[in-house]
């Protein structure tokens, strides 16, 4: 069987007139692991972070996983840190 992976990838990247969760849904399926992370790719590019980080653990891409919680979480975190630094600060 001949694939072309990248083919794939950059034409999901290149072009948005299909059904991108479809795809994904059919290639979170496939025996092939590089088909699978292009549906974590799908996901995470269509904002389904839980999908494409589920994903990700299935296979075992760690890095792939963090991505997405590494971009979101360190703001949330350390705004609550401040905040209780500030609370204590006015509290002394």
């Amino acid at each position: 069987m001949d694939v072309d992976v990248q083919g794939l990838r950059d034409s999901i990247t290149t072009y948005d007139n299909f059904d991108q969760l479809s795809l994904a849904a059919q290639l979170e399926k496939h025996e092939l692991m590089e088909f699978r992370r292009i549906s974590a790719f799908i996901y995470k590019k269509a904002l389904r972070w839980r999908k494409a980080v589920a994903l990700a653990k299935q296979d075992k891409l760690y890095k792939v996983q963090l991505k997405p919680w590494q971009m979101l979480c360190p703001a949330p975190v350390t705004l609550q840190h401040s905040c209780i630094s500030k609370q204590q600060t006015t509290r002394a």
